[in-house]
C-alpha cells in the first residue's frame, strides 16, 4: 500500500515517522505501508509541482498523496490530482482558492481568511491599538493573506501604515536596506510578516536597529522560531502556528521528541500536520478502502464529516470542500523559550 509524500524535509520526516509508526503497529491490517518520498526543493515553481503530480499520477500503484509544502505548489498540484482522480491531503496550505481545487482535493488546515481573523482578533484586543505594518510574499500565499490582514484589521480598528509585497529568495537579499527604510518610515509598533524566516533573518537586526520598540509578528510561513538565529533582537517577536507545538498532551509529546532525537531539527507544524496526513489516509485504508475513489469516498464521507480522526495535532475534521476548521496558536519568545500568548 503505497502513498507518496511530497515536500519540503520536514514534511517528509513527519510522514515517515508516522509510517514507521503505522507499520512498527501492524500496519495496514497486516499489510506494510509503504511510503514515496519526493523531496520539494524551496525555490521549485508551481510548474515543478504539476510535472511530480503528472508522474505520481501515471503510478498506479501510489492511492494518494500527502503535499504539496507551501500553496502555491500545492494549488498547481491540485488540478493534476483532480482531473486524474489522486486523492490529495495538503498539510498545510491555506490559499482560499484551494477550497474550489476539486473533490480529489483536502487540507488539514483552514483558509487564510481565518488566520487573519486570529491575527486581527489578538491585536484588535491590545490598547491602545499598535500601528501595524505589513509585508508579504508576493505569491498566492502573500497575497490571499494580506488582501484578508487589510479587511480585518481595518473592522478591529488597527491602522496600517505600510503595505508592500516583496520577492523571495535572492533578489530580496540587494533590497534589505531598502524595505527596512521604508517599514521604519511608517514608525509601526508591530511588522506583520507573511512570508518565510529566511528573508525575516535578514531584515531582522537592521529593524531592530531602526525600531528598537518594535515587534515581529510573523505568519504560519515563519514557521517555529530559530532561538539561535538573532536571538537578541528576536525577543518579544510572536509567530503563528497551525499546531501547538508545546503540547503537554502525552502522545504529541511522544512524536516530538522521537523526532526531534532521530533528525536533530524542531518538530515544527508542518512536520506534525504531514505525520497526521499519513494518520487519516491509513485510517481510510483500515476502513477498507483499497483504491483511490475509495480512499476519496472514506475522506468526504460523514464518518470524517462528524467523528474525523483523532490525531496529534488534534481532531481532524473536512468539511463538504474538504477543508479543516480553524485552529491557531499564538506564540512569543521570551528567553529562547516559546511561551503560548493565544490560546
Amino acid at each position: 500500500m503505497r502513498i507518496a509524500v511530497v515536500g519540503a524535509e520536514g514534511a517528509i520526516d513527519g510522514a515517515s515517522l508516522a509510517a514507521a509508526d503505522i507499520n512498527a503497529a501492524g500496519g495496514i491490517n497486516g499489510r506494510p505501508i509503504e511510503l514515496v518520498a519526493v523531496p520539494e526543493l524551496s525555490g521549485s515553481s508551481a510548474r515543478d509541482a504539476i510535472a511530480t503530480a503528472e508522474r505520481l499520477a501515471d503510478d498506479r500503484g501510489i492511492l494518494a498523496v500527502v503535499g504539496h509544502s507551501g500553496s502555491s505548489r500545492s494549488l498547481a498540484a491540485s488540478q493534476v490530482y483532480n482531473a486524474r482522480r489522486v486523492p490529495q491531503v495538503a498539510p498545510n496550505t491555506s490559499t482560499p482558492l484551494y477550497t474550489r481545487a476539486g473533490a480529489y482535493s483536502f487540507r488539514l488546515v483552514a483558509g487564510d481568511a481565518h488566520q487573519a481573523e486570529f491575527i486581527a482578533g489578538h491585536l484588535g484586543t491590545l490598547e491602545p491599538r499598535p500601528r501595524v505594518a505589513l509585508v508579504y510574499s508576493n505569491d498566492d500565499y502573500g497575497r490571499a493573506l494580506h488582501g484578508a490582514l487589510r479587511r480585518t484589521l481595518k473592522t478591529r480598528g488597527v491602522t496600517l501604515t505600510y503595505e508592500s509585497p516583496f520577492v523571495e529568495l535572492e533578489s530580496f537579499a540587494g533590497r534589505v536596506n531598502d524595505v527596512v527604510a521604508a517599514i521604519a518610515a511608517s514608525a509601526p509598533d508591530v511588522l506583520i510578516w507573511a512570508g518565510r524566516p529566511q528573508e525575516l533573518a535578514l531584515a531582522r537586526a537592521s529593524l531592530a536597529s531602526a525600531l528598537p520598540r518594535l515587534t515581529v509578528l510573523g505568519t504560519d510561513a515563519v514557521g517555529r522560531f530559530h532561538t539561535s538565529s538573532n536571538a537578541a533582537q528576536r525577543q518579544g517577536d510572536m509567530m503563528v502556528s497551525y499546531v501547538d507545538t508545546e503540547s503537554p498532551d502525552a502522545a504529541f509529546k511522544s512524536v516530538r521528541t522521537r523526532f526531534e532525537a532521530l533528525h536533530g531539527a524542531q518538530f515544527v507544524d508542518l512536520a506534525a500536520l504531514s505525520y497526521d496526513a499519513v494518520g487519516v489516509l491509513a485510517a481510510a485504508l483500515r476502513a477498507g478502502a483499497t483504491s483511490r475513489e475509495s480512499i476519496v469516498r472514506h475522506l468526504a464521507g460523514d464518518a470524517m464529516r462528524a467523528d474525523g480522526y483523532a490525531g496529534i495535532t488534534g481532531r481532524i475534521t473536512f468539511d463538504v470542500n474538504g477543508d479543516a476548521p480553524p485552529r491557531y496558536t499564538l506564540f512569543t519568545l521570551r528567553n529562547d523559550s516559546l511561551i503560548r500568548v493565544v490560546p
